[in-house]
């Protein structure tokens, strides 16, 4: 029997994303090499298994944990991270990604019956413990292929997590998404973002977002 993941020809990305393998010296967390990687990981709140779950490794020469972006067990790009505070680019993107096409942890929608759009990994990271679909855009601007993504699963509601500079972003992803519950996913008071908050603090928003009215969000930038 096929699943609805198997069952996406609109979405066969072999004309445009190609497959790539992790380049050379990167290793996986649990290795001697790796450890830097872990304990980054740690300082930001990620446990190991979670880091495992999502195959998140490390690069030694370039101190840099790397995240992939895979879709059916297949590797089609990565963005590795700096551990060392004040190096630029803070992230890197593996070269010739199409990253409007794919969404970081997209093999977490299968089954899912809503979605957590987020901007970067560590904030989707952060709402394992809210269920459903988390996912990374890698980035404000939301494309139009990743919002169709997301609607090829099958999702009926979407809580949008991403920063509250995006405001227009949120704004044109309702309107974009008229057939679907929309609701804020916002971090709490005190907190710039959910990449900043614990797996629990984030669980607590989640438990309490709202639905999405240009209102609310104008509320929440304004200072609440």
């Amino acid at each position: 029997t096929l699943s609805l993941h198997d069952a996406l020809p609109i979405f066969d990305m072999a004309p445009v994303l190609d497959p790539i393998e992790w380049p050379p010296g990167v290793v996986e967390l649990h290795t001697p090499a790796g450890q830097k990687g872990l304990a980054y990981l740690h300082s930001r709140g990620i446990s190991d298994v979670h880091a495992a779950f999502e195959g998140i490794r490390y690069w030694p020469e370039k101190q840099r944990v790397v995240f992939p972006i895979e879709r059916k067990g297949v590797l089609y790009g990565y963005q590795a991270r700096s551990i060392v505070p004040g190096i630029e680019p803070k992230i890197l993107t593996s070269p010739g990604l199409r990253r409007e096409h794919i969404l970081m942890f997209e093999n977490n929608l299968i089954n899912a019956s809503f979605a957590i759009v987020c901007e970067g990994p560590i904030d989707a990271l952060k709402a394992a413990l809210c269920g459903g679909g988390y996912v990374a855009t890698m980035g404000k601007a939301v494309s139009k292929s990743q919002l169709e993504i997301i609607r090829s699963y099958g999702i009926k509601k979407v809580y949008l997590a991403l920063d509250p500079d995006a405001a227009e972003e949120i704004q044109r992803i309702a309107h974009e998404l008229p057939e679907m519950e929309t609701l804020l996913l916002l971090p709490p008071p005190g907190r710039k973002d959910l990449g900043e908050c614990s797996y629990s603090e984030v669980l607590a928003q989640f438990e309490k977002a709202e639905p999405f009215m240009s209102g609310n969000l104008l509320f929440h930038l304004r200072g609440t």
